[in-house]
């Protein structure tokens, strides 16, 4: 939080932006496949810019399940374990 205050950004307003997306129907798209978003700003104080470009991605922790014991028995290895790979570019 103090890194975000340092270089001048509201770390509320940044905590907000996370908790909205992973609250938002658009976070499990996003996991492996982050999405970028224009927000148009006109406003005086901020002459000279046309607006932000932001690029969110949802993060699930680590899975805790073992391969075999996910929730289904199709589930062969844990889905988040999948997209979290998926995410760091494996295979």
């Amino acid at each position: 939080m103090q890194d975000l205050h340092t270089i001048g950004l509201n770390p509320f307003a940044v905590t907000l932006l996370a908790e909205s997306v992973l609250k938002s129907p658009l976070a499990p798209m996003t996991v492996g496949k982050p999405q970028g978003f224009f927000f148009p700003i006109n406003r005086g104080d901020c002459a000279g810019w046309a607006g932000v470009r932001i690029t969110v991605e949802a993060v699930r922790p680590p899975c805790g399940c073992q391969q075999g014991t996910c929730e289904s028995k199709a589930d062969h290895e844990c889905r988040m374990t999948a997209e979290i790979r998926a995410g760091d570019g494996a295979q």
